[in-house]
């Protein structure tokens, strides 16, 4: 096998692993959250609540602002979104190994 029949493969197995796992099971909208939880935790951090004695005092005034509550808005959603998806997982994982599948026999 080439080193290109080899690179075709191994892009045609990422791009089917890609599809079937995250896109067609919807994983995607909890990767979305996720990286949304992740990116506006740190704007939040950086815009709202400044570093120091004056950023107490600045937070009085920038806290209330659309685009703090925006990004505190989408923290507390991101992390109920989280939240929701650890307890799926978890409760797929205790539905997989409450009932073991038995095989029958023909």
């Amino acid at each position: 096998m080439t080193d290109v029949e080899s690179s075709t493969i191994k892009t045609d197995t990422i791009t089917n692993f890609f599809k079937r796992v995250i896109v067609e099971s919807k994983l995607w909208v909890y990767l979305l959250w996720i990286f949304l939880h992740y990116l506006s935790a740190h704007l939040y951090v950086h815009y709202c609540t400044p570093y120091g004695i004056m950023g107490i005092i600045y937070s009085i005034f920038i806290g209330p602002t659309p685009m703090c509550y925006a990004l505190s808005w989408a923290i507390h959603t991101g992390n109920q979104s989280l939240f929701n998806l650890w307890s799926m997982m978890g409760a797929l994982c205790i539905g997989h190994l409450s009932f073991p599948k038995y095989e029958t026999n023909k």
